[in-house]
């Protein structure tokens, strides 16, 4: 229950880097996006630009007081994990908020790790039989044991995967093992996000 007011409001936020046309602009910028939700209204959007006069701080402080936010009323923080995304938020209220990765983000990291170990089941007579069982029992338990709230079980899920695919990584062509350690740079990354 909020400390303040009728419950938490909930901030949606992401960011995207524009880049430059060739030959037309010099550099490229980021933009933030977001919308702030609570239950008694409706959802308020915002936007954030290098040419808008106005900081993305005010810009977001100005959706959350539309919004019927005052000090002390818990925030939550969707986002895919950007500390700045997270930070932005605290600046404009200048208080700790609850911060969730969202969903999309995950699943995209999880949908990468699926397609690489696809990319080397292809090679299934080269690879060792142990390595595959090893793997193939893992890589399609991830999404399950991370939509279901497994953050233990996910976390030793990869760390066996790296663990075997670490030890089976050399012993190959350099095709087999350049996807291998592809395969394992996104398991680090998921092992390590936000």
């Amino acid at each position: 229950m909020s400390r303040v007011g009728p419950g938490p409001m909930s901030v949606f936020i992401d960011g995207a880097y524009i880049r430059p046309v060739p030959g037309f602009q010099t550099r490229h910028f980021e933009i933030i996006m977001g919308c702030v939700d609570t239950d008694e209204r409706v959802a308020r959007h915002f936007v954030s630009a290098p040419n808008i006069s106005t900081s993305k701080v005010d810009i977001i402080r100005a959706a959350l007081r539309a919004q019927g936010w005052i000090p002390g009323r818990d925030i939550t923080v969707f986002s895919d994990g950007d500390p700045a995304l997270r930070g932005a938020v605290v600046s404009a209220e200048r208080q700790q908020v609850t911060h969730i990765l969202d969903w999309f983000h995950i699943s995209m990291r999880v949908r990468h790790i699926e397609q690489t170990f696809e990319g080397i089941r292809q090679f299934e007579p080269e690879l060792k039989s142990w390595l595959l069982t090893s793997a193939y029992c893992d890589v399609p338990r991830l999404r399950h044991l991370l939509w279901s709230g497994y953050v233990d079980e996910t976390r030793d899920a990869l760390r066996l995967m790296s663990y075997w695919v670490r030890s089976a990584v050399s012993e190959h062509t350099h095709e087999i093992n350049a996807k291998m350690k592809r395969f394992l740079v996104l398991i680090d990354e998921l092992a390590t996000y936000p």
